[in-house]
């Protein structure tokens, strides 16, 4: 009967073994997927700052069309109201800020569409560097759920 509860004890020890075994390797799977959820997430920080970077520089040229555009403006109202001066060179000068104004309406509106284009890109980018949060986080606590279930399976096999 002693051999038979000596038996008993090394089966259970050999058991508790395995399920601490099982729990570690658990444990490195969750870790490696927590690696790759934070270079997913610094991938996803990397797009999103590159989509800000190419926000900023649309708008930058944006505004810089709009103030062209405006000046544009400005110098055709000049042109109108200089009438006196010479209505053919009044027409002419008409004519030039015309066809000027037109391009850069032209140049303007690209510029919006290339702007809404990153836009979305950027709220893309924001929406998968979420997720990748999310994920990370959701990973995290199953780490620490297996981290904590190893230590009571270690208790346990102290006592």
């Amino acid at each position: 009967t002693e051999a038979a509860r000596a038996a008993v004890a090394e089966d259970s020890a050999s058991a508790e073994k395995e399920r601490a075994d099982a729990a570690e390797a658990k444990i490195e799977e969750l870790e490696r997927k927590a690696r790759d959820a934070e270079e997913l997430l610094a991938q996803a920080r990397k797009e999103a700052e590159e989509a800000k970077s190419k926000l900023q520089e649309l708008e930058a040229k944006v505004n810089e069309e709009e103030g062209k555009r405006m000046k544009c403006e400005q110098e055709l109202e000049e042109a109108k109201t200089s009438a006196q001066e010479g209505e053919n060179k009044v027409k002419e000068e008409v004519k030039r800020c015309e066809d000027e104004l037109k391009l850069e309406k032209t140049r303007l509106q690209e510029l919006q569409e290339m702007l809404d284009g990153a836009r979305e890109t950027a709220k893309a980018s924001q929406e998968s560097h979420a997720t990748a949060q999310g994920d990370l986080a959701e990973k995290d606590q199953k780490l620490s759920d297996v981290t904590s279930e190893l230590k009571k399976f270690k208790e346990n096999d102290k006592t």
